[in-house]
């Protein structure tokens, strides 16, 4: 669970505030199962690190309940988000990197 706090938190966090925000769940497997994580301040500060690093930062809130932590990540109200490497977006269960098209898209929509 910490390799995907290491390596996808900054695409999966830009591409929920690109769509409607979201929340992400640490320690429960796509399959609704379980499997519980402990948020050490490490981790706290890696969270809010990779929300920070996006352009513009990203507004998350996270919560600890159980042996779950919530990530919530707010939309983004002013500017479409990058993470240095592009910009994603959330389709339903997915996150897609957005081409030039959708990228101007959005940016005529807001």
């Amino acid at each position: 669970m910490l390799q995907f706090v290491r390596a996808d938190l900054r695409k999966h966090s830009a591409a929920m505030a690109n769509a409607v925000g979201g929340v992400i769940l640490l320690g429960v497997q796509n399959d609704g199962h379980v499997t519980g994580f402990e948020i050490t301040d490490k981790v706290w500060q890696h969270i809010t690190e990779e929300a920070n690093s996006c352009e513009p930062s990203v507004r998350v809130s996270v919560s600890q309940w159980n042996k779950i932590v919530s990530i919530e990540v707010f939309k983004s109200e002013d500017k479409l988000v990058s993470t240095g490497t592009g910009f994603f977006i959330r389709n339903e269960s997915t996150t897609q990197k957005m081409g030039e098209r959708s990228v101007k898209r959005l940016v005529s929509i807001r």
